[in-house]
C-alpha cells in the first residue's frame, strides 16, 4: 500500500470542456462532479490497524442497495449509506473523526497539482479474433451453378428460375489456418458471371465484408501502437503479428510477449495534473488535461506525490 501525500477526495467525470484562462490562455479541462459523499467513516491507526489511513466514503445511494456488513461498518460510524468506500493512508491521521464531511474546497485550491485514478474505457478484445476459424471458399461457375464451402460445411442453395439475375465478380476468399493462427487472406475477382438464385448474391457479399472487417483486427496495433507492413500490392504483411518466437533458442514464446488480447478496461493514474478551476456553488473542479474513464466514472484525487517534498525520500 503505498503512502498518499495528503488526504483526497472522490468525484465523478463528467466531461471535458475548453476553459479560457483570465490572461486569454486556451485549456482543456476535465470537468469533475462532486455527489453527496466524501464522508470519513473510519480512521485507521497503527495501535488499532498496524497503519495511518482514513476511509471515505462517497455517493450516496438507498439502504437495499448495500449488504447487512456494509450497512452494519457504516452506521458504527452513524454515516450515511455510500457506495463507495477508498482508503488514504497517510503519515498522520490527527483532526480527522468518523461523520466528518470533507468539501473539496477545503481540501485543493486552485493551482495545486493532484494525481487523478480511474479505469479506462473499455474496448473488448483487439487484434487477431482467434474465434473466427473461417475457412471460406466461394466458387462461382458459369451458368448459375453455386457451390462452396462456408465455415467448414457445404452450402448448397437450390437453383431459382425466372429470379432476377445478380451480376458481380467471382471472388475467391480463402481463409488458410495454421494451427490456431489465421495467418492469410486473399481476395481474387475474375470474370463476371450470372446467378439466377435467391440468396446467393446476399450472403456471398455478407460473407466478403465480413471478410474484410475481420482482416482489419489482425495483430496489435491498436492495442501496443505496433507498425503496419507496406500496403502495396506486393506485401504480404499489412497489419499481421508475424512471427512471436524463435525456432531453436529459446524454442518458447516468453511471458509477457505483446500480443492480441483485451484492451482497456484498468486502473490508470494520470499523475501532476493542475487543478483549474474550483467552483463551490456547482460543485464542480476543472482538471487541466484527459483523465481515465468515460463520463460517469468515479475517480480518486489525491494531492500529487512529490518525492523530498511532501513525501519522504524513503
Amino acid at each position: 500500500m503505498s503512502m498518499e501525500a495528503g488526504i483526497g477526495v472522490m468525484g465523478t467525470k463528467l466531461g471535458m470542456m475548453t476553459y479560457f484562462e483570465p490572461n486569454g490562455l486556451v485549456v482543456p479541462v476535465t470537468v469533475v462532479g462532486f455527489r453527496e459523499g466524501n464522508i470519513v467513516t473510519q480512521v485507521k491507526t497503527e495501535a488499532t490497524d498496524g497503519y495511518n489511513a482514513v476511509q471515505l466514503g462517497y455517493r450516496r445511494v438507498r439502504d437495499r442497495k448495500l449488504t447487512k456488513p456494509e450497512m452494519g461498518h457504516l452506521k458504527k460510524s452513524g454515516v450515511i449509506p455510500l457506495r463507495h468506500l477508498q482508503e488514504f493512508r497517510l503519515l498522520e491521521v490527527g483532526g480527522f473523526e468518523p461523520n466528518q464531511r470533507l468539501a473539496v474546497e477545503e481540501v485543493f485550491k486552485e493551482g495545486d497539482l493532484v494525481d487523478v485514478s480511474g479505469t479506462t474505457i473499455g474496448k473488448g478484445f483487439q487484434g487477431l479474433l482467434l474465434g473466427l476459424f473461417l475457412n471460406f471458399y466461394a466458387y462461382l461457375e458459369a451458368g448459375g451453378a453455386f457451390s462452396g464451402i462456408f465455415m467448414s460445411y457445404m452450402v448448397k442453395l437450390p437453383l431459382i428460375s425466372d429470379e432476377l439475375t445478380v451480376k458481380f465478380a467471382m471472388v475467391t476468399a480463402q481463409f488458410i489456418v495454421s494451427g490456431s493462427i489465421l495467418i492469410a487472406f486473399t481476395v481474387e475477382v475474375s470474370d463476371w458471371v450470372y446467378f439466377y438464385t435467391e440468396f446467393q448474391g446476399p450472403i456471398l457479399f455478407v460473407a466478403i465484408f465480413l471478410c474484410f472487417k475481420f482482416s482489419l483486427l489482425w495483430g496489435g496495433i491498436k492495442r501496443h501502437h505496433f507498425r503496419r507492413g507496406p500496403m502495396s500490392h506486393g506485401s504480404h504483411s499489412h497489419r499481421e503479428p508475424g512471427s512471436i518466437g524463435a525456432g531453436t533458442t529459446p524454442g518458447r514464446v516468453f511471458p509477457g510477449k505483446k500480443m492480441p488480447g483485451r484492451m482497456g478496461g484498468t486502473k490508470r493514474k494520470i499523475r501532476k495534473l493542475r487543478i483549474v478551476k474550483i467552483d463551490p456553488e456547482l460543485r464542480i473542479v476543472m482538471i487541466k488535461g484527459a483523465v481515465p474513464g468515460k463520463p460517469g466514472n468515479l475517480l480518486r484525487i489525491a494531492p500529487a506525490k512529490i518525492v523530498g517534498k511532501n513525501i519522504p525520500k524513503n
